[in-house]
């Protein structure tokens, strides 16, 4: 959840570090969320979870995101995927 640590939520929790949060997607074990000033394996190249919001190197100006059941998506500002 990107919570700090790998327990289940069944509420909603903020996840410190995403602020301005305009869209969320989830995949099969995975979410994503666009966020401006921070946005949040991870796409980072690293072989590790993630248990915090990880900005993906080499992604500026996203306007949309999208998750599948392995994988995520942005579209960048020109539409770009």
């Amino acid at each position: 959840m990107g919570t700090g640590t790998t327990n289940d939520s069944v509420t909603p929790t903020q996840v410190a570090g995403l602020s301005a949060v305009t869209q969320v997607s989830a995949g099969f074990h995975f979410s994503t969320a666009l966020s401006y000033g921070t946005d949040g394996q991870i796409g980072d190249n690293a072989a590790a979870n993630a248990l915090r919001p990880v900005q993906v190197p080499g992604i500026t100006g996203a306007t949309a995101v999208a998750a599948g059941n392995y994988h995520s998506l942005a579209i960048v500002q020109g539409g770009a995927v």
